[in-house]
């Protein structure tokens, strides 16, 4: 089981967000909790971005990594391992 992103236990914080006013009044209608709503599309787009995050960095860890291993061949080879 991978470490959550972010503390899913934080308590809540109010904010204030401006959103389309027909929108609003039609997901009151049918009983949307847009407070809810908005917090599930946050964390879809905070893990998106920490995905792309990661995904930049494999390259160089994978480079980083390649580095060693071709070092610890060399060495190997020289001792006849």
């Amino acid at each position: 089981m991978r470490a959550p992103l972010y503390d899913v236990n934080a308590g809540r914080k109010a904010v204030s967000i401006t959103l389309n006013s027909d929108l609003v009044a039609k997901a009151a209608a049918l009983g949307i909790n847009i407070s809810r709503t908005a917090e599930a599309a946050v964390v879809q787009a905070f893990e998106a971005a920490e995905k792309a995050k990661i995904r930049e960095e494999i390259p160089e860890a994978v480079r980083i990594i390649d580095e060693l291993v071709a070092v610890r061949l060399v060495r190997c080879r020289r001792s006849g391992r």
